[in-house]
């Protein structure tokens, strides 16, 4: 008697638990999304990112776009990096692989040294402007709430441009999911 009462519970049970389960799966999701801020990583010193996923998940394919500006004396140094990452885990703890591009622009506009006159006496100022397309690449940890909240991240992002290659080029980000 005791056992088919338990067989009996037991059946309810997974019945219950499946029928929850299956009207979990119906629901539709929300697609992840998140601003933060990286120090180092594809924006080179730092940058303000948006990224999501390109289904209505947490999980998979994804991208994200950022920008930076910083100047240093009358330097400015420009950045927007262009990835497309990829998350693979579950339950907020993401390993994140990703590549693309970031678009560099450097404008100097200084003199050489305080002391470097010209024949006229005036410092000597040399204006210029460069930019570059640097490839990249991510390797790291993504901690992600499932709904929304604080998301983390962290790991390596190799930069590579013409003729060089920086392979332990670190990233760590601090920004909200929703």
């Amino acid at each position: 008697m005791k056992l088919k009462f338990l067989l009996a519970l037991s059946g309810l049970l997974f019945t219950f638990g499946g029928h929850a389960q299956k009207n979990d799966s119906l629901e539709p999701q929300k697609r992840g999304q998140a601003f933060y801020f990286e120090g180092l990583g594809s924006g080179l010193i730092m940058s303000f990112n948006y990224d999501t996923r390109f289904n209505k998940r947490n999980d998979g394919i994804g991208g994200r776009i950022g920008a930076s500006y910083f100047a240093l004396d009358h330097d400015g140094i420009f950045t927007l990096p262009v990835n497309i990452n990829y998350l693979l885990g579950n339950n907020g703890h993401y390993f994140e692989l990703g590549a693309g591009a970031t678009f560099l622009s450097i404008k100097n506009e200084r003199s050489r040294h305080a002391d470097d006159y010209d024949e006229t006496n005036e410092v000597l100022v040399y204006r210029g402007k460069s930019q570059n397309v640097l490839g990249n690449l991510t390797f790291g940890y993504r901690r992600q709430p499932i709904n929304s909240g604080f998301s983390f991240r962290a790991g390596f992002s190799p930069v590579f441009f013409t003729g060089n290659f920086i392979p332990y080029w670190p990233h760590v980000s601090f920004g909200y999911k929703f």
